[in-house]
């Protein structure tokens, strides 16, 4: 601080040593940055002139009983602060915010608000506080420093502890490198590039992957480096964009899934008569970056962050040995496209939030004029006390509706999106069906700029047709359902919703794996090399996976039966192809559910319950708050070979089965683990590559 001093002094132009008597004031190990700017305040009072400052340089500021941020020795200017009244800025180094100023006497330096620009070394609490803040005023702007968060090496931490066990992180982009071999000191030299603004995405490598309509759609392939960058990115466009997010928006969120939205048209689509079937062609390749920075921008001030996202966008993608850049398009496979989708999609959201409270009208439908007939009858036979009549009335009223569908004093227009496939339920006549389609096609192309599949965009009468959203058939029941009011009478339903298993879906995905050609089950030799055990296992996964998605349906047992009888009959033919043996002497030896000891293929129950959704309750963060479970695995590792501490790096593969225990002892580390990343010295790691240990 002594430094300080001189320095300042010096800069004042006062060599005098007298003036060194306040630098001992400055000495004391409890004084606090309001201190020193005090005691600046008063020698400029006491000298009675004014000055014109640039900027300060703060160099060497300890304070005792605390841990600074970093080491102090740079110039700052940062324009935010969570508690911008409190000045010290929670014990880092402070500067005033604004860069230049004129004239000004030194009598109202110390009232001016100061702005700590210091990463905070508990990076969980302060981004916990923002989530907090974020929910809690979800239209506010967010002016927050948000790129500090995504500099700190312990977010990049959390954010790769997200990914690091998801199989698509072995799998290279452009060049070779994985996540094998990353290490914390990797995660230091990712944010001093950030912190430079020099980190630059690589151009993703593009492939070509069938679509289930027919055709391909374009997925790039990031460097696994660069999702880690991505991920903290998603963690906090999420914070800040979720709980500005509609109800009606289902995709990509959560607490939201494909079980979510099927959920909400069963339980809103009921009175719907109409339904508006949406596709936009090609929407995660057509989404106008300028639109989308336009949208982000407008909620966050962080420039930094959005110059981050924008360079996102135009990292472009390497196809058969050429490097091409978008304008246009979010690239899918990316981490953050499904956020950036929905960011801009949610202007759709509103749209049509706004169309539903033009369009709603009445309260109630009216009771068909048959239904009030028959009540106003069933009481004149209570009067009289005709008991045969008021039986024969309750049968004919059970037997009847109850309201009018085509009341015109009764509309209601119901949304849910998931992703860039939407449906809309209309409880109006056609023509205004027709009009609010009209109403929707010309805001996506003259506002936001995409263009409506006019081929696969259709109107469907719930009564008489189907509609298919997401996998699964919509129509209307013709079957009538009574409930009963109580032991003694019972009350007619109106037509139910019902949701059945899209069944030509479903043999179009076992064909596209080999398990079906036409209606016939085939064996899947790409499995064929597998021992007994993953046989079964991979079957199981297959079976549990259809059953899981589908457990809502209403024709769930006649699913099931189906589907046993296809995934039994090619496993069973695989294995009598594998051991050379018939079907029948398959089952004979391994039994009914073709066991091989360890696993046997999974029995589905056929008993009659209720369709069950099954909604993903996945926090934002997963992981993130945990109290037993470590947010900082690339901190202070020690090598599991040889227990070293130097260059500790995490070793990664892509599957368990890749394993040989009996050959090294490194894989035999990781089968008694249980884990595909192990933590191994540099030297280690080298040596296991050149198969040494």
């Amino acid at each position: 601080m002594n430094k300080f001093c001189k320095t300042i002094f010096s800069w004042l132009g006062l060599s005098d040593p007298k003036w060194f008597y306040y630098c001992s004031r400055l000495m004391g190990s409890t004084l606090n940055v309001m201190g020193y700017l005090n005691l600046l305040s008063s020698i400029w009072k006491l000298l009675g002139r004014s000055v014109r400052f640039t900027k300060i340089k703060i160099i060497n500021l300890n304070v005792d009983n605390s841990q600074p941020k970093r080491n102090n020795n740079s110039n700052f200017g940062n324009t935010g602060s969570p508690k911008c009244w409190q000045a010290y800025g929670d014990r880092g180094d402070v500067v005033r915010r604004i860069e230049n100023f004129g004239r000004s006497t030194v009598k109202s330096f110390s009232n001016w608000k100061f702005y700590s620009t210091g990463c905070t070394t508990n990076v969980e609490r302060k981004f916990e506080s923002f989530i907090k803040r974020a929910m809690e005023f979800p239209k506010e702007i967010i002016d927050r420093d948000l790129y500090r968060f995504l500099c700190d090496p312990n977010f990049l931490n959390i954010a790769y502890n997200n990914i690091r066990s998801k199989p698509g992180n072995m799998t290279p982009g452009i060049t070779t490198e994985t996540l094998d071999g990353i290490s914390f000191d990797v995660l230091k030299d990712i944010s001093n590039s950030l912190l430079k603004e020099s980190f630059r995405f690589k151009p993703g490598r593009r492939i070509q992957i069938p679509k289930p309509s027919g055709g391909e759609r374009p997925l790039s392939i990031a460097s696994p480096r660069d999702k880690i960058v991505q991920e903290a990115m998603r963690i906090i466009l999420n914070a800040v964009f979720e709980p500005t997010f509609l109800e009606s928006s289902h995709g990509f969120r959560p607490k939201k899934s494909c079980h979510s939205a099927l959920e909400k048209i069963k339980h809103e689509f009921k009175p719907v008569a109409w339904v508006i079937e949406g596709d936009i062609t090609k929407c995660f390749d057509t989404i106008d970056h300028v639109l989308l920075m336009q949208v982000i921008e407008a909620k966050i001030l962080d420039r930094q962050f959005t110059k981050l996202i924008s360079k996102s966008l135009k990292a472009g993608y390497f196809e058969t040995k050429v490097i091409s850049h978008n304008i246009v398009g979010t690239p899918q496979g990316s981490i953050i496209s499904p956020i950036l989708c929905n960011i801009f999609m949610h202007q759709l959201d509103v749209f049509v939030e706004k169309l539903k409270n033009e369009f709603d009208q009445g309260v109630r439908a009216k009771n068909l004029s048959a239904y009030e007939n028959s009540r106003y009858k069933i009481k004149c036979a209570k009067r009289l006390g005709d008991m045969t009549e008021l039986k024969k009335l309750h049968k004919l009223s059970q037997r009847s509706p109850v309201m009018d569908f085509n009341d015109p004093s009764y509309k209601r227009l119901k949304y849910v999106r998931y992703a860039d496939d939407w449906i809309i339920g209309i409880r109006g006549s056609l023509i205004e069906t027709r009009q609010v389609l009209e109403k929707v096609k010309v805001f996506l192309n003259n506002v936001i700029r995409l263009d409506m599949n006019d081929s696969k965009t259709k109107i469907t009468n719930l009564n008489k047709g189907k509609v298919v959203f997401l996998g699964t058939n919509i129509f209307r029941s013709k079957h009538v359902k009574y409930s009963a009011k109580s032991s003694s009478s019972k009350q007619r339903q109106n037509l139910q919703l019902q949701f059945h298993v899209s069944t030509d879906r479903i043999r179009s995905k076992l064909a596209d794996i080999s398990m079906l050609s036409g209606n016939t089950p085939m064996p899947k030799f790409l499995w064929m090399s597998l021992n007994h055990d993953q046989i079964i296992y991979l079957y199981n996964s297959v079976m549990r996976g259809f059953l899981n998605f589908y457990s809502f349906v209403d024709n769930y047992s006649q699913f099931v039966s189906w589907l046993k009888w296809i995934i039994y009959s090619s496993a069973a033919k695989l294995l009598a192809r594998k051991f050379d043996l018939s079907v029948t002497k398959v089952f004979k030896k391994f039994g009914s559910n073709l066991s091989s000891g360890k696993f046997a293929l999974y029995d589905p129950k056929l008993i009659a319950t209720e369709p069950k959704f099954k909604i993903d309750v996945t926090p934002v963060i997963p992981n993130l708050y945990s109290k037993f479970k470590s947010t900082a695995t690339l901190y202070k590792l020690e090598c599991a070979k040889c227990g070293s501490d130097y260059r500790v790096e995490m070793h990664h593969i892509r599957a368990m089965k890749n394993l040989n225990p009996k050959i090294s002892e490194v894989d035999r580390l990781m089968v008694r683990a249980n884990r595909k990343q192990l933590p191994l010295c540099r030297e280690c790691h080298m040596k296991y590559h050149h198969n040494k240990i």
